[in-house]
């Protein structure tokens, strides 16, 4: 999946002002999407964690990997497709128990924080370049996205790539100069952008009225 903003909606996404979080809002994004396309997986309707990283480099992108997330995980309660558990329950588990946690497989994961399939995104190219004697950005990111089951270890879904994954590719183009348009400001949007995509992997049509508060499983972090 290769996805490129036209420049002027590019402009318009780093335009708009900043969550608190420093993300642009990922309803937002996703009303770019088509809205005919077909999930290209529909999950069990159980018990899911979401969890993204860069596999290989934590450190780079754990911000971003930690908003996308959430924004994963709150687009898909959002469109109903599956309960998914609190993102504060990895982010205890990765905090509390740190050294256990990266020896963790990623079944084992999902299976602590009581689910039984794990929504797996490993962030495998996140990067901005500056145009030559400019101030224009643009930016490429791509993705290898997995549903893994939490009991037998096995990749539920893509079937035909069971090693590596999906691939999402996310690519924003050179816009005009902006006091508003930074390495900063272009990394937030292409993490929600990227966020955008792969959730839509997973519902029929983008939801017009989405939950102003995600809905999870569980009551409290116990």
């Amino acid at each position: 999946m290769r996805i490129a903003l036209k420049p002027y909606l590019f402009l318009a996404c780093l335009a708009l002002p900043l969550a608190s979080s420093g993300c642009i809002p990922l309803g937002i994004l996703m009303d770019k999407v088509d809205p005919t396309e077909p999930a290209k997986y529909v999950p069990a309707r159980e018990n899911m964690v979401v969890l993204v990283e860069d596999y290989q480099n934590p450190a780079l992108v754990e911000v971003i990997a930690e908003h996308m997330t959430r924004e994963i995980g709150e687009e898909l309660i959002a469109h109903n497709v599956a309960p998914v558990i609190n993102p504060d329950k990895l982010s205890v588990l990765r905090s509390d128990r740190n050294d256990e946690y990266k020896k963790m497989k990623i079944p084992a994961i999902g299976a602590e924080l009581g689910a039984r399939q794990i929504l797996y995104v490993d962030i495998t190219e996140f990067s901005t370049e500056f145009a030559p004697g400019s101030e224009a950005v643009k930016a490429h990111a791509e993705a290898r996205v997995k549903i893994v089951d939490c009991i037998t270890g096995q990749t539920r879904w893509p079937r035909d790539a069971v090693s590596t994954g999906y691939l999402v590719i996310v690519d924003l183009p050179f816009g005009e100069d902006l006091h508003t348009v930074n390495a900063s400001t272009v990394r937030n949007a292409l993490g929600a952008q990227l966020a955008a995509h792969i959730s839509r992997l997973f519902h029929e049509a983008p939801l017009k009225n989405s939950q102003d508060v995600p809905s999870y499983p569980e009551s409290d972090l116990r």
